[in-house]
């Protein structure tokens, strides 16, 4: 992944891209094991009335993270990632595994 001197991401203009970005009021590490804990995640994931029954996550460079996730009218939409950048506690992205081959430039789906 190449960042600019400001740190964001340097992503072609044709490449459709999410970047979230949120300020907590909570230590780094704290939010760091909010992100990366599956039993934290599967607490906070999804919108209100949202569950998410199933949260498998090995956070490292190259590692998956398998979810799914229950709508509040019962429909379950899987989901599952790979993570691209692990910097504890500074930087944390993931891509949808059928974005991740290796031809596939690095775009990161979410950083806290």
């Amino acid at each position: 992944m190449t960042s600019s001197d400001d740190g964001n991401p340097l992503i072609p203009a044709d490449e459709a891209v999410i970047i979230i970005t949120n300020i907590l009021d909570a230590p780094r590490t704290l939010v760091w094991e909010a992100f990366t804990t599956p039993e934290h995640v599967k607490n906070w994931y999804g919108g209100h009335g949202y569950s998410n029954p199933v949260c498998e996550m090995d956070v490292r460079p190259g590692g998956r993270w398998r979810h799914v996730m229950r709508t509040p009218s019962g429909i379950e939409i899987s989901m599952e990632f790979v993570f691209v950048e692990v910097v504890k506690p500074e930087k944390l992205s993931w891509r949808d595994v059928d974005d991740a081959k290796p031809t596939t430039p690095s775009r990161p789906r979410s950083t806290p």
